[in-house]
């Protein structure tokens, strides 16, 4: 990218502006959704992604989330001891382990789900009038990937 350009410079410090911005309300609206339950949004997330999946490993996870796997261990270790996940033995490789959710974990899915439905509103009501502007430029594009 050319940054010679004061406008490309700005338009793209706008635009790391507001995905920082999103990222932090989705963070924050999530952690707010599961403060009484005992976890957080990576937490979520690891539910999130067994929840459309049927088992998963660890190490499919944690490439997909973009984590370590000592931090993804942590994690699941986390929503064992809540009950929201098992590990079982793989039924193609005895040697590996897949992570599977239980009901609870599946309720806890579910309410976040919910909460990711309220985003849109949040998202914008966190958004300076300029930064709404750049980013309804190209509206049918927006995807927030990182939820």
């Amino acid at each position: 990218m050319d940054y010679g350009n004061n406008s490309t410079l700005n338009l793209y410090l706008n635009v790391c502006s507001i995905s920082n911005k999103l990222n932090m309300v989705v963070k924050s609206s999530l952690n707010e959704t599961f403060k009484n339950y005992g976890i957080q949004h990576q937490h979520w997330q690891i539910l999130k992604i067994l929840y459309f999946n049927e088992a998963y490993t660890p190490s499919q996870i944690a490439d997909l989330m973009g984590i370590t796997k000592p931090l993804l261990s942590r994690g699941v270790e986390h929503l064992e001891i809540h009950g929201l996940v098992e590990r079982k033995m793989n039924n193609e490789d005895r040697r590996m382990v897949d992570l599977v959710i239980t009901d609870k974990g599946k309720q806890y899915a579910e309410i976040g789900l919910k909460a990711v439905n309220k985003l849109p509103q949040l998202l914008e009501d966190s958004l300076t009038e300029e930064q709404l502007a750049l980013s309804s430029l190209n509206e049918n594009h927006f995807v927030i990937g990182s939820i």
